[in-house]
């Protein structure tokens, strides 16, 4: 039998078959059985040629008719591939209820070179609907299709285990964030196709473990993308300059934090990317407010949310909630209270981390205010949301907030709060008992 592809050979045998209403046991005989066939379909090597010549003579079929089919097939999949790429491209421009409309209309079976895709564009799409459960189901879908070696140079495999990591970090479990992450990265296909992927992948992880405060191993990944930069296209380069500048900010080292957020403002203005240059004058504003200058944080701040239209709700939300910051530290309590409550009820359609800060930012503010009772509402909803999404992390500053709070009003509620933060801490500690010692040595 000549060289063919025999993923491809299968995957024909298989549509004829279906097209004629056949089961697999319908072809099986005592010269072939429907393990064999099973085999034949999914193009398992090994498999006994004179078992394919004969499966192919059952089904009507010889092999001079396969490079035919097979290029009927070609064209069909080169169309799929270009309407799932339309699809793909509309993330974050279109309603992506209206994209789910017409993925729903696409049928593939799971045998399909593009099944994986399918789902990678279904997953994307609900994490976009903060539908998180559903989208994971998707992107392991795509997963677990794409180990088959369905379409390895596509790397949707790479391209799903990241965005599994965007879903998780958007529900604020930073481990499995990062975890994922690493798995994209290891999935990542260097010969295949979306070359600028592992840069994102790599900004993803220094993201996560920033965010983590793990700012050493995040800087270092950092450092060594620099390198890189002139490869990158202009978002991870982007990207790339705000992380700098956060991790700078984090560490302190204000000075060259604020010269990358500058240069960064400039190199966002001359590409026309007014999404990201409302990011850095967030950045900007943030450092700023690090350094307790409030003027021009202020300045920072005001001139990012004039571009609000351009920013998605994650970031829009700690914008107003830094804002707030900006006009208690001014004694501004009137503008404080207004923003503050604009961030709070913006904060509702926001993922975790974004809605936590705001929530928290608010109770302190009803706190030093001696507003008490406004405050314990605002800390139990940030307890109850963290505990939704089982954060530790931020579940202990809730309750180190609520158990503060109620230290001289009520004695009961104060052990009881106590009594949780002990047990939230024994679990953080758990989890970190391989770096017991990482804080003293």
């Amino acid at each position: 039998m000549p060289e063919l592809d025999l993923i491809q050979i299968g995957s024909i045998i298989r549509k004829v078959r279906k097209g004629k209403g056949l089961r697999l046991e319908d072809l099986a005989d005592e010269n072939i059985s429907p393990a064999t066939v099973s085999n034949i379909e999914r193009g398992v090597p090994h498999v006994n040629a004179e078992k394919v010549m004969y499966l192919l003579k059952k089904l009507g079929l010889s092999l001079d008719q396969i490079p035919e089919l097979l290029a009927g097939e070609d064209e069909k999949a080169e169309h799929l591939y270009l309407r799932l790429l339309s699809l793909e491209s509309q993330i974050g421009y279109v309603d992506t209820h209206k994209i789910m409309q017409v993925l729903n209309t696409i049928e593939v079976e799971d045998d399909h070179p593009y099944a994986p895709y399918v789902h990678y564009i279904r997953g994307r799409c609900l994490i976009q609907q903060s539908q998180f459960s559903k989208a994971e189901r998707s992107l392991f879908n795509a997963i677990r299709l794409s180990s088959r070696g369905l379409n390895k140079k596509k790397n949707f495999e790479a391209l799903s285990f990241n965005e599994l990591g965007i879903c998780y970090y958007h529900q604020g479990d930073l481990n499995q964030a990062l975890h994922y992450t690493e798995s994209a990265a290891d999935a990542y296909e260097e010969k295949g196709e979306r070359p600028q992927l592992k840069f994102t992948i790599a900004l993803n992880q220094a993201t996560y473990l920033e965010k983590m405060g793990r700012l050493g191993e995040a800087m270092q990944i950092v450092q060594n993308m620099w390198e890189h930069i002139d490869r990158m296209d202009t978002s991870p380069a982007l990207h790339l300059y705000e992380l700098q500048s956060n991790l700078l900010k984090r560490m302190k080292v204000y000075d060259q934090a604020i010269k990358f957020a500058k240069e960064g403002i400039e190199k966002a203005r001359l590409n026309g990317k007014v999404d990201v240059l409302f990011n850095f004058w967030a950045i900007l504003g943030s450092i700023y407010l690090y350094q307790k200058d409030w003027d021009k944080a202020e300045t920072c701040l005001l001139t990012a949310l004039n571009l609000e239209n351009y920013s998605s709700i994650n970031v829009l939300v700690p914008a107003y909630t830094m804002l707030g910051l900006v006009y208690i530290n001014k004694q501004a309590s009137q503008k404080a209270e207004e923003i503050l409550n604009k961030a709070v009820n913006l904060s509702e359609k926001a993922t975790v981390i974004p809605r936590f800060f705001a929530l928290l930012v608010m109770g302190d503010y009803l706190k030093k205010q001696e507003r008490m009772e406004g405050a314990n509402k605002f800390y139990s909803q940030a307890l109850k949301l963290t505990r939704n999404h089982r954060n530790k992390v931020l579940e202990y500053k809730a309750l180190f907030r609520l158990t503060s709070l109620k230290k001289d009003q009520n004695k009961e509620e104060f052990v009881n709060y106590l009594q949780n933060m002990y047990e939230v801490a024994a679990t953080l500690e758990e989890r970190s008992e391989e770096e017991g010692y990482h804080e003293i040595l």
